[in-house]
């Protein structure tokens, strides 16, 4: 009885997590795939002069322009609902206690990791073509003063820029994703889960 209630409570921990995380995802990629009522250049804070005004204008224009406009990543966007989707069926599969369900959980996670390393790629490729991202974030912290004139003389010497910034944070978040998914796979893989349904087809 101990170890069936043990594996029971590891269906709905592993169950959970698989919701929670697919919820998330699909809504990311609801809100990339709707355009955006609110023009992104309104979006910051009050700025102190006209000057700091247009360089933060043309800075979030272009930074957007070059994070939406890309097909490959509304693409990347749409395969993210589609990951997602499959991580909730898993999740209420297996929270219906059907065996099939630690298979499907673990081809959704796998397809999530497979994704998140596409969309690493997908936003590396879109920062690197984007079109003078630093040069108008620089324009934008000199106006606003943000940045002393020293960093601001490295960065325009060619130091770690705006993207490279941005690329290491988002190789981080995709690494922490990557790494629940992988949690995710073992977990459901576990044989305290398929005791307990082994255990429910029993009864």
């Amino acid at each position: 009885m101990t170890r069936f209630t043990s594996g029971a409570r590891a269906l709905v921990l592993v169950s959970s997590m698989a919701f929670v995380l697919g919820n998330c995802g699909a809504m990311s990629s609801c809100a990339a795939l709707s355009p955006s009522t609110t023009p992104t250049s309104t979006l910051g804070a009050t700025h102190q002069t006209e000057a700091e005004s247009k360089a933060y204008e043309d800075f979030a224009r272009r930074l957007t322009d070059t994070l939406t406009r890309p097909v490959h990543r509304r693409v990347v966007a749409a395969a993210n609902l589609a990951v997602s989707m499959l991580l909730i069926v898993g999740a209420s599969v297996l929270l219906l206690r059907r065996q099939s369900g630690v298979w499907w959980l673990g081809q959704a996670a796998l397809a999530n990791i497979a994704w998140s390393i596409g969309d690493c790629i997908s936003f590396g490729a879109a920062l690197r073509t984007g079109g003078g991202i630093d040069r108008a974030y620089l324009a934008y912290a000199e106006a606003a003063g943000q940045l002393p004139p020293e960093t601001l003389a490295e960065l325009s010497r060619g130091g770690p820029g705006f993207t490279g910034v941005a690329l290491a944070l988002y190789l981080a978040r995709a690494a922490l994703a990557v790494s629940l998914y992988a949690f995710l796979y073992w977990r459901v893989g576990r044989p305290d889960v398929a005791e307990a349904l082994t255990a429910t087809a029993q009864e």
